[in-house]
């Protein structure tokens, strides 16, 4: 290889002489195989006012003269890449000389012998390519016309098999805008999805001599799509048999993306739209659906007030009307819950503690708080396991919940003397817990939505307490939470149901029993001795904790506001053992105002007194407020009595004087 290879055209003009090549050819040089310029030179170039000697070193294919359309690069770029290769290259493209003209050159690029350099020439074409090169007058101002309109135009001589494309046509297609144009070719540059159906067109049209009209894609060689729209037809001759074909093409991609962008936005209204309409059904239907059910066991309860109020009732009477007040608002209390777990889960904000824990302690506890309404209601009420220990590792309280859940379903479902019960079964990979019922069944029209919220099966005949159909809800939730699933199986109504929650096995340890998520108290302890200040704006519940705990031997001074009660405990001399029990949401001054002031004082002021936030307010954020502002417990309303009194006697040690 020459040691200078730069130089091979100074070879070259040598030779032949610079005025035989520069009279032979319009443009003439050298590229490396890449196809970047080394040296080039020509006539072509007097026109562009441009400096051939400032390409050195560009891609040739990349410089401005090649931009007549986006396919001219990339087919230049393939006829070096031949050439590279070996194979001698000829191509006709189209070189733009300014912004208006363009003249089509036959470019030709050969491999040096023995070195690393590509020799490019290129002579104008007289004239235009193919059919345009005999248009005359106003058929030849019509093909220019359609041209600048970047309209495709093909003739096909069926007897001679010869098809004349103008330039754009060849483009569309992948072609050279000069270079020759076949069937073969078209088809070839049809995408293949959409290839067989373009060929039966086309050949539907040949062979009836009819009219065609449709858009496909074509596939072009650097990965590229376009949408083409197509409108053509063959004509036949005197015997019947085609003889010729005329059509037209266009790029129709920009308009087909538009429409179809169009079509999605329009999707989009009509989807959002509906959601919408759907979400303004859905609120109306939850305020009804709450409103109805909070207002039913508020019937009850208010309905036996006003008895009590005005009428003189025997005592077991009056026993019955404390129980139904009392059945009443626990159903108001687990409704309320139910909203608020489901907010958490549907806001994302529900949060799991996952500990160790034995499963099968774990369902034998909710089984054991729900036996006491099961043996009311007169029902068998059966558990069974093959196994003793299942470690799992799970939050405690909401599993206790889920199947807390599906127990007080089949009782409150199962009608009386019928049976429900709870079988665990272990597996390999796997433990099933089953909750099996002979209540009234679910229809198989409820079967697939039975854990919808809001869906409670078939309402029709049952009782009053249906609650808003949120458990089943929660319950899938809750166990997909912890990897496992949850299917709900029945033969029809009036045949009973069984539930299964399907759990992965775990290698967990076991750190201790899951433990109960109310505590009890223990009869003996009181809260002699011990002095609870209560602040609460609102008189009735202010008075029904005040005799609430006075019964349970408190002594008590409740205020109705922060500032009288900060007022009064920090003048106060003497330091008994002492709680503070305080509502939230006050007017002037809230709980946290209160707080933050008390701890903003001395230890012999109050300012270290154990604190209680009692509120209905139930959010993560709340709890999270009371505590930061300086509580140390937090209750909501309605308070747990056993749980509050465990509050206060916990609470008192820490303020008990030392002896």
């Amino acid at each position: 290889m020459d040691p200078r290879p730069e130089k091979e055209l100074d070879k070259l003009l040598a030779t032949f002489g610079p005025v035989i090549i520069g009279s032979n050819f319009d443009l003439y040089g050298l590229l490396d195989l890449e196809g970047r310029v080394i040296d080039v030179f020509g006539m072509i170039f007097d026109p562009t006012a441009v400096d051939p000697a400032l390409l050195s070193g560009q891609k040739f294919s990349e410089t401005v003269f090649w931009q007549s359309s986006e396919v001219t690069p990339n087919l230049l770029d393939k006829a070096v890449n031949d050439a590279a290769a070996g194979k001698p290259a000829r191509i006709i493209l189209d070189f733009r000389k300014n912004a208006d003209e363009k003249v089509a050159l036959e470019v030709r690029i050969i491999r040096l012998e023995n070195t690393d350099r590509l020799f490019i020439s290129g002579i104008v074409v007289n004239g235009r390519h193919g059919w345009l090169t005999d248009a005359e007058g106003l058929e030849g101002q019509m093909l220019l016309a359609a041209e600048n309109a970047s309209i495709g135009l093909y003739y096909w001589d069926l007897e001679q098999d010869r098809i004349f494309a103008t330039p754009t046509c060849n483009e569309l297609f992948g072609l050279a805008a000069h270079g020759s144009f076949s069937y073969d070719d078209y088809i070839q540059a049809v995408h293949p999805d959409d290839r067989g159906f373009v060929d039966d067109l086309i050949q539907t049209a040949r062979r009836k001599g009819t009219k065609y009209c449709d858009e496909f894609r074509v596939l072009y060689a650097d990965g590229s799509v376009d949408w083409i729209w197509a409108d053509g037809r063959c004509f036949l001759d005197g015997n019947k048999l085609p003889n010729r074909m005329m059509g037209v093409v266009r790029n129709v991609t920009e308009q087909k993306l538009a429409a179809e962008e169009l079509v999605r936005v329009h999707e989009l209204e009509r989807r959002a739209r509906n959601e919408a309409v759907e979400a303004i059904k859905g609120k109306d239907f939850f305020i009804n659906f709450v409103s109805h059910e909070l207002r039913s066991p508020l019937n009850t309860i208010q309905g036996w007030a006003t008895i009590l109020l005005t009428k003189e009732l025997g005592e077991e009477k009056r026993r019955s009307a404390f129980q139904a007040i009392d059945r009443s608002a626990r159903l108001q209390a687990k409704i309320l819950n139910d909203l608020v777990d489901y907010s958490r889960v549907a806001s994302g904000r529900i949060r799991l503690q996952y500990t160790p824990t034995n499963l099968v302690a774990l369902v034998r506890n909710s089984f054991e708080d729900q036996r006491p309404d099961a043996e009311a209601k007169g029902l068998k009420f059966e558990m069974a396991s093959d196994a003793e220990v299942v470690p799992f590792l799970g939050d405690a309280n909401r599993l206790q919940q889920v199947f807390s859940n599906l127990l007080s379903n089949a009782i409150k479902f199962t009608p009386d003397d019928g049976m429900v019960s709870v079988n665990i079964t272990t597996g390999s990979e796997t433990v099933e817990i089953s909750v099996t019922d002979t209540g009234r069944g679910i229809s198989s029209a409820s079967l697939p939505v039975i854990f919808n919220q809001f869906s409670q099966g078939d309402i029709s005949g049952a009782n009053s307490e249906l609650g808003l159909g949120l458990g089943l809800s929660l319950v899938k939730v809750l166990v997909s939470k912890h990897r496992g699933n949850v299917r709900a199986e029945s033969e029809g109504l009036g045949k009973g149901a069984r539930f299964t929650v399907v759990f992965p096995l775990t290698d967990s340890v076991l750190l201790e029993e899951p433990q109960r998520p109310s505590a009890t108290v223990d009869p003996v302890k009181r809260l002699d001795g011990i002095r609870v200040y209560v602040v609460e704006d609102d008189a009735d519940s202010r008075e029904v904790l005040d005799l609430f705990l006075t019964q349970n031997g408190a002594d008590v001074i409740a205020f109705d506001s922060a500032r009288s009660a900060l007022e009064s405990m920090t003048g106060r001399k003497d330091r008994p053992t002492s709680v503070l029990i305080s509502d939230l949401g006050m007017p002037d001054e809230d709980g946290y105002t209160l707080i933050r002031k008390l701890r903003a004082l001395d230890p012999a002021q109050g300012g270290d007194i154990p604190a209680i936030a009692l509120s209905a307010f139930t959010s993560d954020d709340s709890k999270q407020r009371a505590v930061e502002s300086g509580f140390d417990r937090y209750s909501t309303k309605p308070f747990d009595q056993d749980i509050l009194i465990n509050d206060i006697l916990e609470l008192a040690d820490r303020s008990r004087p030392a002896s």
